[in-house]
């Protein structure tokens, strides 16, 4: 068994550098990571600064937990876009692919599942 007190990661989000953002679309985008458990299944923090960029989910999906800021997610199959903000919970599934677009700073929990976890 495992625990973590959530202000007790923040703290330790908040020491950590902030890196460019790969692929963004927007020039000075940063965000920063913090991975606290790791066993096939990957739970962690996530800090994002304002912009767009394309993502997708390859052999994983993620569940996410929206503990600040505001985020347009669009799904580019289906064109359906959610904007998400604190308290939203937003599941995106193996092979999903779309973009983020930050329209302010977030701050998102998330956890990865392995395709073979999330299948049947």
């Amino acid at each position: 068994m495992k625990s973590w007190r959530l202000s007790e990661i923040l703290e330790e989000l908040s020491g950590i550098q902030w890196s460019p953002r790969a692929g963004t679309e927007t020039q000075g985008q940063v965000e920063r990571t913090l991975e606290v458990w790791d066993r096939g299944n990957s739970l962690g923090l996530w800090e994002c600064g304002e912009g767009k960029f394309p993502s997708q989910r390859v052999e994983r999906t993620e569940v996410c937990l929206i503990l600040s800021g505001r985020a347009i997610v669009v799904d580019d199959r289906s064109a359906l876009s959610v904007e998400v903000h604190a308290g939203m919970i937003l599941v995106l599934e193996s092979g999903w692919r779309g973009s983020w677009e930050i329209t302010e700073a977030i701050q998102k929990m998330y956890l990865n599942l392995p395709e073979s976890e999330t299948m049947g």
